[in-house]
């Protein structure tokens, strides 16, 4: 075909091929991964992503209630695992590609988005699970945190380079997965990025809050190491407010600054008699014990919280040997905890004492002897977003402890900081920032990850790093810095692409990854999938999804059927 009826597309890469004038893009619907790669790549948004209903009428297929069509058409486009993954993966792409033993493909899914997917694939909460429509409607969700470790653990971390498009230097304040993800997405858009870590090595509280029975540092440490040497610059030991300043960063020339110091200073709550010795900060007690550093403990123990940090803290001591309740503000399913973290900490031997608030710690000459509770009745918030319980009368009971841990949040150490950076702090003492554009009090500089709000979850905390690396990116472009990538919603499939259950989906049950039965030590406790198994749990996937183009938008340039990862792309001449 020669040029004169042809377009010419180059890609980012460099890569250049011909199409036909008037052509458009046909999905089709059957062999689709709903990957989202046509998508993010398509230059019109011509490409949108389209649900499929799932009939739920009949009694038969599943236990779960019925649903009338109206309430299940609508049902089809607010869940599903591409609306609840914080960082915009499309888990039904990787899942697809591994059911069909495409696990290169599946990796590469994955990383294209996520720049710690080892990392995410064992400690992330996975809410991409509970919006599965499987696990909604029918049985149980697919595992897809599981097929995610399958897979980094099927295939080695790639090295990539990130091709340097500008001049211009950003400066990033913190290595933790906030940090990291930010400093990765700016520098895949061809800024100079360097990385200032105000400790030894890079991971944040990857590395000094998380146990090593929920987190191979081996594994970590490779994949931090794969994603710095693919361009990104960092200086260890260098705390930014006293040297360098944020004011000589901006002498240096950087052009914008991150700061993603994560929230590294644990808190205990105002109660009398926390001077008492054995009384810690979950923070500062798990950096110990992931340090390898004697701690003096007894042997009952009391944690105070529900999260996932008094989860990781009360299965760290039962391994210590001591015997572990957990007390909490809230109950039943607002504990905040993953109810899988529960789970296994109860399996582990931990006490969960629902609906109880500390009053005071028990103490006799600065030794512990126990923890006063109180029976919470209502839970509320004061000014500043903090939870504020009320408690019953005459309700107290003590539980008896010679060690307790507070676990009721933490915060970020930005006092100095913010002082020699003219930032702004709100009542509680966080930086302020406006979270539409992450933007600080003061230009050029950006907040990201717990920083902000120490959530405790890791998603979250990239997720948030991709926010402020696009508000920069915003800034430097000249775009508004109210611009920001805007998640479509999915789209009602036409009727015929119905889901049956009956005659449809595989009839398999779910999976479940393999735990070691001895838990007394710091080793890993889950196991990966074998190929067979991961295969079988990726079936499972009801295929709610595709991506759907619109003619009236479509260039017919091609770039979609170039990247499509499972070839359900073609071009069709438009007559």
């Amino acid at each position: 075909m020669s040029k004169d009826s042809s377009i010419l597309i180059r890609m980012d890469e460099g890569r250049e091929f011909l199409r036909p004038r008037g052509a458009v893009a046909v999905v089709d619907s059957e062999m689709c991964f709903n990957c989202g790669v046509c998508r993010r790549a398509c230059p019109t948004e011509a490409i949108g992503e389209n649900q499929r209903d799932i009939c739920r009428l009949c009694p038969d297929c599943t236990p779960k209630p019925k649903m009338f069509p109206e309430e299940s058409k609508e049902y089809a486009t607010r869940h599903a695992c591409s609306l609840g993954c914080p960082l915009g993966t499309v888990p039904e792409g990787y899942v697809r590609a591994v059911a069909d033993g495409k696990f290169d493909i599946a990796y590469d899914l994955i990383s294209e988005l996520n720049p710690l997917p080892s990392v995410c694939s064992m400690i992330c909460h996975h809410p991409c699970e509970e919006e599965c429509k499987r696990g909604l409607l029918i049985d149980e969700p697919i595992a897809i945190r599981a097929l995610k470790r399958f897979i980094v653990s099927k295939v080695p971390p790639k090295t990539k380079r990130f091709d340097r498009k500008y001049d211009m230097k950003i400066a990033v304040i913190g290595a933790g997965p906030a940090g990291l993800t930010a400093a990765a997405d700016l520098a895949a858009k061809g800024y100079r990025v360097k990385i200032f870590e105000a400790g030894p090595e890079p991971g944040g509280m990857l590395r000094r809050g998380i146990p090593s029975f929920r987190i191979d540092r081996e594994i970590m440490d490779e994949e931090i190491k794969a994603l710095l040497e693919a361009g990104i610059e960092i200086e260890y030991n260098c705390m930014v407010g006293k040297n360098p300043t944020v004011d000589s960063l901006f002498d240096d020339k950087y052009a914008a600054v991150v700061i993603a110091v994560g929230a590294g200073k644990g808190t205990m709550l105002p109660i009398p008699g926390t001077g008492a010795e054995k009384v810690y900060d979950a923070v500062s007690f798990m950096r110990r014990v992931n340090a390898r550093q004697p701690v003096l403990v007894g042997k009952k123990a009391v944690v105070l919280g529900g999260g996932s940090v008094a989860m990781d803290t009360a299965r760290a001591l039962r391994r210590m040997g001591l015997e572990v309740a957990c007390a909490c503000i809230e109950n039943g399913e607002c504990v905040p905890a993953p109810a899988w973290e529960l789970k296994e900490a109860k399996e582990e031997g931990v006490e969960i004492i629902e609906a109880a608030c500390p009053s005071r710690i028990v103490t006799e000459l600065f030794t512990v002897k126990g923890v006063e509770l109180k029976k919470v009745c209502c839970i509320g918030t004061d000014s500043c977003g903090r939870l504020r319980p009320e408690t019953e009368a005459g309700s107290e009971w003590i539980v008896e402890a010679d060690t307790v841990v507070f676990a009721t949040g933490q915060k970020a150490d930005v006092r100095f900081l913010s002082e020699n950076a003219g930032l702004k702090l709100d009542e509680a003492g966080r930086i302020e920032y406006d979270p539409e554009t992450m933007q600080t009090s003061r230009e050029k500089v950006y907040i990201a990850g717990d920083a902000v709000a120490a959530r405790g979850s890791v998603i979250d905390a990239m997720a948030s790093g991709r926010k402020a690396a696009l508000a920069v990116d915003n800034l430097l472009q000249g775009r508004s810095l109210e611009d920001r990538a805007v998640k479509r919603d999915p789209a009602l499939a036409p009727n015929h692409e119905k889901i049956f259950p009956a005659v449809r989906l595989e009839k398999l049950g779910p999976q479940s990854p393999p735990m070691k039965p001895e838990r007394d030590g710091f080793d890993l406790v889950e196991g990966v999938f074998d190929e067979k198994t991961a295969v079988l749990e990726a079936k499972r996937c009801m295929k709610c999804g595709y991506s759907s183009v619109d003619p009236d938008k479509c260039i017919g340039c091609g770039v979609c059927a170039n990247l499509c990862p499972a070839r359900a792309i073609t071009m069709a001449a438009v007559k």
